[in-house]
């Protein structure tokens, strides 16, 4: 676990005990056993995080990378680089709880955040 997940606020409690569950039932496809939305959100993050990769990405990589992503984790509303690059600039205007309109928007707006804390460690 990253333990700079805290700063991301989304008001989840991630411990490194919870996170190590999460990747451990979600490789072993066990997605069943994540009971709280939190640990959905951890799923998906530790998705993103070993698709980037080591790589830093430009921003419109970053938005292709997290829309591809989502359409393999949500249906509806569908993804799309434009989806996720209007997430990014409502994020910028709004700042860090900028309201979102529905769970694609929430797991972007996750999915971004996470990225850019990668970044900032590199």
């Amino acid at each position: 676990m990253r333990d700079d997940w805290r700063d991301v606020p989304l008001d989840f409690d991630w411990t490194r005990e919870v996170v190590a569950e999460v990747a451990r039932l979600h490789a072993a496809g066990e997605d069943e056993g994540l009971h709280d939305p939190s640990m959905h959100f951890a799923a998906f993050g530790l998705d993103l995080l070993e698709r980037a990769g080591d790589a830093v990405l430009d921003e419109r990589s970053e938005d292709a990378l997290v829309a591809d992503l989502l359409r393999s984790w949500l249906a509806e509303p569908p993804a799309s680089p434009e989806l996720v690059a209007e997430v990014r600039r409502d994020w910028r205007a709004a700042g860090d709880r900028v309201p979102t309109r529905d769970a694609t928007r929430g797991y972007a707006l996750f999915g971004l955040r996470l990225l850019a804390l990668a970044r900032d460690d590199a």
